[in-house]
């Protein structure tokens, strides 16, 4: 690791611990410390479950096994430091200054130690090319990823740096690792599996070209293997195990809890659909729109099996799950977000406007925890870093489109911070930003996977031979080095 690049870590980690707001009580930082509080005090079967020591309806646990665990691990520290900060039913709502410095730390560390080594790993060590800096010096500053795991108080970058490494070991062509590594990333927030469709399509069509069954069977093992021991201590009862699924998915919750830029939000707009089908039904049509709206990039992935089409399909595919899925909160975008860096390389101008939209689209929720100045500070930090990138000056159709875009964006953020939304209509800024940010997640979607159709014909066309175009694939993955695909 050289100078430029240390400093620049120490430079985004500082922005990283700067990054706080002063968050509503009880909000995601309490839910965190709550979850600590339960899993030091109570045993490990009843985490889930509700009872007089754990009240579901106050922040119950709501994530996999592997939060669960975390969490435990965060307590028994934070016990040893404090008592007082997990005391059972008296700790709820604490907060000291002690306290929110360990917090933060222990968000601080796990960013430190999973997330960043995986972008820098990915961008500046995996691939042979002569200048990758720039592409980690935009992946250390992506806004809504700061945001909302060190102002709003998430662990977001446990999961994404998990799944990252399990691309890193995908390209490497280590697929008993990185299908373990993606069962922890899932296992730790189930969002993740926002990326698992590409990347079961990749692996059985990696198998299938091989014609090997020993392969396949070696991988199956180590997922199923994976999954009993994460979720061992509930998997003794029925009952225990169905209420740590029903936890994890809330379908009683109905198919959105709070506004948020996806179909089903802004459809309420003008279709109550609510009133018109059952919760179990939506859940089944939400799942086949998902679907629907996934097959497309999963078949191209399929029928050309690249590291470009895997890119391509991670994207398309999480962005479909956002766009249509049931239950999806509006922090869920970090999951695209961080699919669409993978691209950075081919299209990063669209990176960059994406990124911008994705922290806009979370604007609602940042001015609930007090954190607009972070927002508009680490939007221009991101600025300045990509303005070469952003080519403002171009007189091309794509620039002007996004200057209107962002123009509008800060537009409607002004608008949120300094008119007041009319009575009959007090949640009108929430809405107008759902429906910006949806109508651009749409063409972000469709651009994408119109250019994973442009990509597969190209490849298509240079090598007619499924076979052969796998042959090469291998040999190039092979090498200690690799360049882009």
């Amino acid at each position: 690791m050289n100078g430029t690049t240390f400093f620049t870590i120490l430079f985004a980690l500082l922005i990283r611990w700067m990054a706080k707001g002063i968050a509503p009580m009880f909000g995601d930082y309490e839910a965190q410390r709550h979850w600590m509080e339960i899993t030091v005090n109570i045993p490990v079967k009843d985490w889930y479950t509700n009872s007089t020591e754990n009240d579901l309806n106050y922040w119950g646990l709501d994530y996999p096994p592997l939060t669960a665990y975390h969490s435990w691990l965060m307590g028994k520290i934070a016990n040893y430091f404090n008592p007082e900060w997990v005391k059972l039913n008296e700790s709820r709502g604490f907060e000291s200054y002690e306290h929110k410095i360990f917090m933060r730390s222990t968000v601080f560390i796990s960013d430190l130690v999973i997330l960043i080594p995986a972008l820098y790993y990915y961008e500046l060590k995996l691939f042979d090319q002569n200048f990758q800096f720039n592409y980690f010096l935009h992946h250390l500053f992506v806004p809504s990823l700061i945001l909302i795991d060190h102002g709003h108080f998430q662990y977001n970058c446990i999961s994404l740096g998990l799944f990252l490494w399990a691309v890193i070991c995908l390209i490497k062509r280590q697929d008993i690792l990185a299908s373990i590594l993606f069962c922890l990333s899932f296992n730790y927030k189930q969002m993740a599996l926002y990326y698992s469709l590409p990347i079961f399509f990749l692996l059985l069509r990696r198998c299938f070209n091989q014609r090997s069954f020993a392969k396949l069977t070696a991988i199956s093992f180590s997922v199923i293997a994976t999954m009993m021991i994460l979720w061992s201590p509930y998997l003794s009862d029925l009952n225990t195990a169905n209420q740590v699924f029903r936890r994890i998915f809330p379908l009683n919750r109905g198919i959105y809890e709070d506004k948020v830029a996806n179909f089903w939000y802004c459809l309420s707009v003008f279709i109550k659909i609510k009133n018109y089908f059952e919760e179990y039904q939506l859940a089944w049509i939400s799942a086949f729109l998902t679907i629907l709206a996934s097959l497309p990039s999963c078949y191209l992935l399929f029928r050309q099996n690249t590291m470009k089409q895997l890119k391509y399909s991670l994207f398309n595919v999480s962005m479909a799950f956002f766009l249509f899925s049931f239950q999806v909160h509006e922090k869920s975008i970090l999951f695209v977000n961080v699919a669409i860096l993978l691209l950075t390389y081919r299209s990063k101008f669209m990176v960059i406007w994406f990124s911008l939209i994705s922290t806009f689209s979370l604007l609602p929720l940042l001015i609930k925890d007090n954190l607009v100045i972070p927002y508009f500070a680490l939007t221009i930090i991101y600025v300045v870093i990509n303005y070469e990138s952003m080519n403002l000056n171009s007189k091309s159709s794509m620039q002007q489109l996004f200057k209107v875009s962002i123009m509008g964006a800060i537009l409607l953020s002004l608008a949120s911070l300094v008119i007041a939304a009319p009575e009959k209509y007090p949640h009108i800024h929430t809405l107008l930003n759902c429906m910006y940010s949806f109508g651009h997640f749409i063409l972000f979607y469709l651009y994408f996977l119109g250019q994973q159709c442009i990509d597969f014909q190209r490849t298509d066309e240079k090598y007619p031979n499924v076979q052969n175009r796998m042959n090469l694939f291998t040999v190039v993955h092979r090498r200690p080095k690799m360049k882009r695909n």
